[in-house]
Formats: C-alpha cells, sequence, structure tokens
C-alpha cells in the first residue's frame, strides 16, 4: 500500500524576480496533471526499480476523522488555507500577505482536484484506491496490513511515515520512497525486546499506549505521571489497565480510545472495500487510456503507462465479464 495524501509543492513554487507586482510576487506552477503524473510516475518508477508488486494501492484521508469524536483538537495544530482567511486580510494595506494567501487556496484547490481525480481514475490504471469518510489513511493502511496478514504472499506499506512501522506484521513490511526496510522483525527486536512477557502486545497496541501518554505529532497531548518509572514499567502498567501512574487518566483513555480503528463507524463497508480492491478490476488496455489522456489531459504516455501495467500482476486482477 503506498500513501498519496499529501503533495510536496514547494520546489514547484515559481518566484518572478523582479516583478513590480504583488499578484505576481509568486505563483506556483504546477496544474492538476502535473500532481497526477508525478504520483503515477512515482509508483511506476518503484515498482520497477525499487521492488516488485503486484498490485499498488493507494490510500487516501478523509476527514473530518472519527478520531475527533474523541479529540476535539486532533491534528488542530495544522492549517489549510481557505477563502475565511482572505477575509481578515485588506487587500489595499496588505497586498502581499493577501495575494499569497490567495495562491495558497488556488494551490489547495488544485491539490484537491488532483486527489479526487487519482480516486477516480487510478484504479481504472491497475491502482486501486482506498479511502473512506473518517478515515486516515493510517487506518485503511493499518486496516489493509491486517488484511493481509495471512496471505500466501509478502506485502508492504510504502511511506515516508515513521510511524508506518508499527502497523507492520509477520507478512507486511515498511518499505520508504528511498529504498529503506524496516521489516517487521526489525521492529520486533528493537521495540519490543525488554517487553517480551507481555504476549499480547502488538507493535501497533505499542505505538497506541506510547503516543496515548506521550502525545505526537497528530496534537495529542502528553499526559504527566505521577511517578519518574522506565519505559518498560510503564507500558506493563498500561498493558494490565493500570492507570493509577496517570495524572489524567481520561486524557489518556480518549487518547487510547482513538487508536481502535475496528470501533470505528462503517468498519465493515471498509473492510469490505478493502477485500474488494485486493482483487482489482483489470487495467485500460491502450484504446481504453488513450481515449482517458485525449478526455482528461492526463499527462503519462501511452507507452510509459503500458510499461508499467507489465510490471504488475494481471492475472490477480478481474477481467469484465465480456473480456
Amino acid at each position: 500500500m503506498m500513501r498519496s495524501t499529501r503533495y510536496r509543492e514547494g520546489k514547484v513554487k515559481e518566484f518572478l524576480k523582479g516583478s513590480n507586482s504583488e499578484e505576481d510576487s509568486f505563483k506556483y506552477t504546477f496544474g492538476i496533471h502535473d500532481l497526477t503524473q508525478s504520483i503515477f510516475w512515482s509508483i511506476s518508477k518503484f515498482i520497477r526499480e525499487g521492488y516488485s508488486c503486484r498490485i499498488p494501492i493507494i490510500v487516501f484521508d478523509k476527514a473530518p476523522y472519527h478520531k475527533l469524536t474523541f479529540l476535539t483538537d486532533y491534528k488542530g495544530d495544522r492549517h489549510y488555507y481557505s477563502e475565511e482567511d482572505l477575509e481578515g486580510i485588506d487587500k489595499d494595506t496588505n497586498p502581499k500577505e493577501w495575494h499569497e494567501t490567495s495562491e495558497e487556496i488556488r494551490a489547495n484547490e488544485i491539490k484537491q482536484n488532483a486527489k479526487y481525480w487519482i480516486v477516480e481514475n487510478f484504479p481504472k490504471l491497475g491502482i486501486p484506491v482506498i479511502i473512506h469518510p473518517g478515515y486516515e489513511g493510517d487506518d485503511l493502511a493499518y486496516l489493509t496490513a491486517n488484511a493481509l496478514k495471512e496471505d500466501t504472499e509478502k506485502s508492504a506499506l510504502v511511506s515516508i511515515d515513521g510511524d508506518w512501522s508499527y502497523l507492520t506484521n509477520p507478512n507486511v513490511d515498511h518499505l520508504k520512497p528511498n529504498g529503506d526496510k524496516i521489516t517487521y522483525q526489525d521492529m520486533v527486536n528493537t521495540e519490543m525486546a525488554e517487553l517480551t512477557d507481555l504476549k499480547d502486545l502488538s507493535l501497533y497496541k505499542l505505538k497506541s499506549f506510547s503516543d496515548s501518554v506521550f502525545g505526537s505529532h497528530n496534537n495529542l497531548t502528553s499526559v504527566e505521571l505521577t511517578d519518574d518509572i522506565g519505559f518498560k514499567e510503564l507500558i506493563t502498567h498500561l498493558y494490565h489497565d493500570q492507570f493509577d501512574i496517570l495524572k489524567d487518566k481520561d486524557l489518556y483513555l480518549r487518547q487510547l480510545r482513538s487508536f481502535d480503528v475496528y470501533s470505528y463507524p462503517e468498519i465493515d463497508i471498509v473492510k469490505g472495500l478493502i477485500n474488494n480492491n485486493l482483487k482489482p478490476t483489470y487495467p485500460m488496455d491502450e484504446q481504453e487510456f488513450s481515449l482517458l489522456r485525449t478526455m482528461t489531459g492526463f499527462k503519462v504516455s501511452v507507452d510509459y503507462y503500458l510499461n508499467t501495467i507489465e510490471n504488475m500482476d494481471l492475472t490477480r486482477y478481474e477481467r469484465p465479464d465480456n473480456s
């Protein structure tokens, strides 16, 4: 499973030096299909030059997240520009800020349009997309990894996010786009070496304990302890539901509950969606893909597309009834 939830657009921002216009002080130079092409190229290059892959799958976030039910400030430290930001800026007195904010809003709109073009069209190209309201890419990656735990072949999660190493299991490892490989056994050896007596403790559960106490980049808050104890002793307390070590048990339990993906609404629908995408629709042929390019402006060439699907195991795909 490959994560494609964020587009790194900083490198394609064009600064127009010497311009006398505030409006032209900078412009993002990418369009929808610069992003969709880049994502397709990245996936193709990875499975061609990095690791072979029978079926590449993309997972996407779709807000508002179910975690907000338990944590009202979840990811509250992240800001996404919207028209409301412009309302507080006087264009006449602060034109530079107004135009830069306006450009950020335009860029966000392009990225969202690119995302949903991928959602609609990548499955036709042999790359299934899993997305469902309330679920983050992390949630879907974890659920998909679990669905593949008993599969006859190894699978892998692909993301720059180090947290994804905690979503692994004996049949699913973690690969990074730069080629780094973190196996499930690597994680067990490094993260759980001192916790072997906690027999049913998984990497995911360990991460949920740790983040629920110490906080995380998703704006989870650290919980103060009543005593200065070591990590092993702390995890042992939490494993046995011994909360006397916590000064704010309620906060800890709310944060812990946010990790309980299997209790989320419509979980059976999501599990069905995942299972369906493990046997995806057969990709477009040359003629169909050529038509898609003409109709939508997708920039990937026909030859590049055909070479990409040759690297997939098309026997794993469902052919249409009439083929």
